[in-house]
């Protein structure tokens, strides 16, 4: 259980995963009912090829590996009864095994360099069309008359992007983290455009900040001096926008601070907040007010993540520098003069350079549909494994989930969204660098999609 944990509540998710390229391999879910001649046909399907493994993290299925030529049998490891066996419609719909163990039943597709990443897509796409048939009317991509909207030259526009509407306009707005602005001796410190959805090439700068640095004046010298520095600070990295009519986010996390005493420079990071109808902008720079150097607060980069709540009232700014690169989360309150409603404190030393705040993302998790939870990767985490964090608005863990292979990243990337239309909201990971180095296939990557079966209340 994490230090930082008043009390530990399991979320009930399940686990989805794609393999990429020649590694695909096993889909588990633990389900509804299957028919008797369903169970003996699946049955038959390679269950002679597979032993249990046992999970990794309470919000994991159970795993399959394939056996050994000539290992095992069809007595090791099986054994399911078939008048209990449960599925999910739309799990089975891509698997071709069943196993079962410690009590519950898994469906799962062996391994094999047969199967690859698009063969597992086609059947995610048919079994989706299969399973919500009433609501869905088809999908088709127009190729030839797509908007396409262009930034300014090494801008590195598109490095970002979030949907956005605002009075029945709908905008794309779009991150060029090296865009040069006008602001006054500021060096490609980066712009957020607004695009027009319906018209190529119809993008606006949007005026979060027009300033050239602050300064302050210095009596021994007698002169003004820069007290920070907005060149090459990476704003427009990360855009968020709350919804229809909300608040939009966009962070600078290469922001530099000189310190109060004017003897440093420290990458503290930065985010601007921008009201209804993008009129009013906010600056949050909440590691300013920390200690100094990387010991304390002084290399935090606010901003490398941040989420809004869909009411816009709540902003999480991760800032995975703080504390030897412990990392950190700021939870604000936008609507009371840019308080901080909570924060979490410094954790031991084996948690340091394992980068909390990384990504994150916000959902509905503990059945109290007040204010959103917060879903934050820490790539670097569970022994360099990777795990993803589930906070409530006071910065509590409620849940947490665990990546499989050290190095591979496991929550770096993150989403929340309702996969599979039954109105809970589930999280998708990326595991970026994961490896099949049995089959020398290094950082081939992976991604993990938990559903959400029940909230916990």
């Amino acid at each position: 259980m994490d230090k930082r944990s008043e009390k530990y509540q399991e979320v009930d998710l399940d686990t989805f995963q794609f393999w990429p390229g020649e590694t695909c391999g096993c889909i588990s879910s633990i389900g509804t009912i299957m028919n008797k001649e369903e169970l003996r046909i699946m049955r038959g399907l390679h269950a002679e090829h597979w032993r249990p493994i046992s999970p990794r993290s309470k919000f994991s299925s159970l795993y399959w590996t394939p056996l050994e030529r000539g290992e095992g049998g069809e007595g090791e490891g099986h054994g399911a009864s078939t008048d209990s066996v449960r599925r999910k419609p739309f799990a089975t719909t891509l698997t071709d095994g069943l196993q079962t163990f410690q009590g519950q039943t898994h469906y799962h597709r062996p391994r094999t360099s047969k199967i690859c990443l698009s063969q597992v897509m086609a059947f995610v796409i048919a079994a989706l069309m299969v399973a919500w048939a009433p609501s869905v009317v088809g999908f088709n991509v127009d190729l030839k008359t797509a908007v396409v909207h262009e930034g300014p030259r090494d801008s590195m526009f598109g490095y970002a992007v979030a949907q956005h509407i605002d009075q029945s306009t709908n905008w794309v707005l779009i991150g060029a983290p090296k865009a040069q602005t006008s602001q006054a001796e500021i060096v490609r410190g980066g712009a957020v455009f607004r695009c027009k959805t319906d018209r190529a090439r119809s993008c606006q700068e949007m005026p979060f900040d027009e300033d050239g640095n602050n300064v302050r004046y210095v009596p021994a010298i007698n002169d003004y001096v820069p007290i920070e520095d907005k060149s090459n600070q990476w704003f427009g990295s990360t855009i968020q926008s709350s919804g229809e009519n909300g608040v939009i986010v966009a962070c600078a996390p290469r922001y530099v601070y000189f310190s109060d005493k004017l003897d440093k420079r420290e990458p503290i990071g930065a985010c601007y907040v921008a009201r209804t109808s993008t009129t009013k902008y906010e600056k949050f720079s909440p590691c300013r007010s920390g200690g100094s150097g990387f010991n304390n607060q002084g290399y935090c980069q606010a901003g490398v993540s941040a989420a809004l709540s869909k009411d816009g009232s709540r902003l999480l700014i991760g800032a995975p520098g703080s504390w030897y690169w412990q990392g950190q989360l700021f939870n604000y309150d936008t609507s009371d003069n840019r308080r901080i409603f909570a924060q979490t404190p410094e954790g031991q030393p084996d948690e340091d350079d394992t980068y909390m705040g990384y990504a994150s993302a916000v959902g509905e998790f503990d059945g109290n549909s007040t204010f959103e939870e917060y879903v934050v990767g820490i790539p670097k985490g569970a022994n360099s494994t990777g795990m993803v964090e589930i906070y409530t608005q006071n910065m509590t863990v409620i849940g947490s989930l665990r990546g499989e292979q050290i190095g591979s990243y496991f929550g770096s990337a993150l989403a929340v969204l309702d996969v599979n239309a039954d109105r809970e909201d589930d999280i998708v990971v990326g595991a970026p660098f994961f490896g099949n180095v049995k089959g020398d296939e290094y950082e081939s990557g992976r991604v993990y999609i938990y559903y959400q079966t029940k909230k916990v209340r």
